[in-house]
């Protein structure tokens, strides 16, 4: 168990306010659109802020010792769920929690960030895949020795990521091509996860 400083604890004043989640700031990313929002965080380099609301800015220190964060938020626009989803990586039906649908009963999105640099309540990050105006749940530090599982099992989404990494390797080799001939080679239209 960890010290606790007497000085900062707050107790809660009552079950429900213990068992209510509450944002403690929000989160500004370039996407104004639900459309536009990458489905994941890999696949954005969109940089944004997390404003945390002043009365939790004690809570930010040490964090700029720290490369990425694990930023939880609420997804704010879902207004319902559904507990089986069709995916786009592979097209078939999947209970949602072996998902990352946004779509759930308690609508909480988790994601990793890169840190980029604080000031005061603010932090410059990069990486997003939330909407803007997002509510922020909690921040966590990222550490690979805790958050990384050496011998964690993919499920389903092996299939669908393995050949995912080969149509990107797939794109380089084609740019490489195009760049040292000349020559523009043709790709089959591939709709993206």
């Amino acid at each position: 168990m960890c010290e606790i400083n007497k000085d900062e604890w707050r107790d809660f004043k009552s079950e429900k306010e213990k068992n209510t989640l509450k944002p403690i700031g929000v989160i500004h990313t370039p996407f104004k659109q639900l459309e536009k929002v990458p489905s994941q965080a890999y696949m954005s380099d969109k940089e944004g802020e997390i404003e945390v609301f002043p009365e939790y800015v004690s809570a930010l220190k040490g964090v700029e010792d720290f490369t990425h964060i694990t930023v939880l938020f609420l997804f704010h626009k879902a207004d319902g769920y559904c507990l089986q989803v069709n995916r786009c990586m592979d097209g078939k039906k999947h209970g949602l929690f072996v998902t990352r649908a946004p779509y759930r009963p308690n609508p909480i999105g988790l994601t990793t960030v890169r840190l980029l640099r604080v000031k005061g309540n603010r932090l410059r990050v990069r990486g997003l895949d939330m909407l803007d105006g997002t509510p922020l749940l909690d921040i966590k530090p990222f550490v690979p020795r805790f958050d990384n599982q050496k011998d964690a099992n993919m499920g389903w989404f092996k299939e669908p990521m393995d050949n995912m990494e080969y149509l990107l390797w797939q794109e380089k080799v084609f740019r490489l091509i195009e760049r040292f001939t000349g020559v523009k080679i043709k790709r089959k239209e591939i709709k993206p996860p």
